[in-house]
C-alpha cells in the first residue's frame, strides 16, 4: 500500500503515527527521524528532532525548513507530521520544543520576563 500524500491521514487521536510504530511509520514514508536535547545558555535542556528523506545519501536535500510551534504548541503531532510531509518532498526539517513547551526544561508556557524570549 502507498503512503498517503500528508501523514496527517493515519493518525488517530492515540497517536500521530495512527496504529504503527513509529520506526514502521517513518520508513513507510521513506524518513529517517532523530531526536535529542541540546542544552541551552540557562544550562536547561531543550527538546530537538530532525527529517531526513531516507535517500538523503544518494542525492542532495533541496534545502533545509526549520519549524516554529506556537506559544502553546511543541513539536510532536502535527508539526511533527508537517514535518514529514516537507521531508518526503526532499527537504531536511528540524524543529525543537522552546523551553517550557513540550519535552524542554522549564515552567509551562511561562514567561516572567519577554526579555530573554526576544533574544
Amino acid at each position: 500500500m502507498v503512503a498517503p500524500l500528508h501523514p496527517v491521514a493515519e493518525a488517530n487521536e492515540r497517536s500521530p503515527f495512527g496504529d504503527l510504530t513509529p520506526e514502521h511509520f517513518y520508513d513507510r514514508h521513506g524518513i529517517t527521524h532523530s531526536s535529542s536535547f541540546m542544552r541551552n545558555a540557562r544550562g536547561m535542556n531543550i527538546f530537538t528532532q530532525s527529517w531526513l528523506p531516507i535517500d538523503h545519501d544518494n542525492k542532495q536535500v533541496m534545502g533545509i525548513v526549520c519549524l516554529v510551534h506556537g506559544y502553546t504548541g511543541e513539536s510532536s503531532w502535527f508539526l511533527q507530521l508537517t514535518a514529514v510531509a516537507i521531508a518526503k518532498q526532499g527537504f531536511a526539517c528540524c524543529a525543537l520544543d522552546h523551553q517550557g513547551h513540550g519535552f524542554s526544561d522549564g515552567l509551562s508556557t511561562h514567561i516572567t520576563n519577554i526579555e530573554p524570549v526576544l533574544r
